[in-house]
């Protein structure tokens, strides 16, 4: 019986730790992802558990993951139900390791993990 109790309670806590924040499930970028100035960067969510048809706008954020200041806009009304876009991330911008992808607006923004960015030749900073 104990175990049973166990195995529904740990089943109830990974419910409740999967539950999506936000209007989409980022599944890229994710905590790790280094995309390159210049190149294309696939962002990506689930579009199973969109909680919208259509996602009104996708911004680049840089800095304090507890306030993050929006750097610029990436997309317009993109097809939630798509599940990614191709960014051509600029040549020029500045590689940093503060990174964010911004879903939609606040307060039912979605947030990707904090990603690097290099520059072309690969320099982090």
């Amino acid at each position: 019986m104990k175990s049973i109790v166990a195995a529904l309670a740990a089943f109830a806590f990974a419910a409740v730790s999967a539950q999506q924040t936000g209007i989409v499930s980022v599944t890229s970028p994710v905590k790790g992802t280094v995309f390159t100035a210049g190149e294309d960067a696939v962002i990506s969510w689930n579009p199973d558990t969109a909680t919208v048809d259509t996602i009104d706008q996708i911004q680049l954020a840089s800095g304090d993951p507890n306030n993050l200041d929006l750097l610029d806009v990436i997309a317009n009304d993109i097809d939630a139900a798509d599940g990614s876009y191709t960014w051509t991330v600029p040549e020029d911008i500045e590689p940093g390791v503060t990174y964010a992808i911004v879903f939609g607006y606040a307060p039912k923004a979605a947030y990707s993990p904090q990603f690097t960015i290099t520059g072309p030749d690969g320099s982090r900073e």
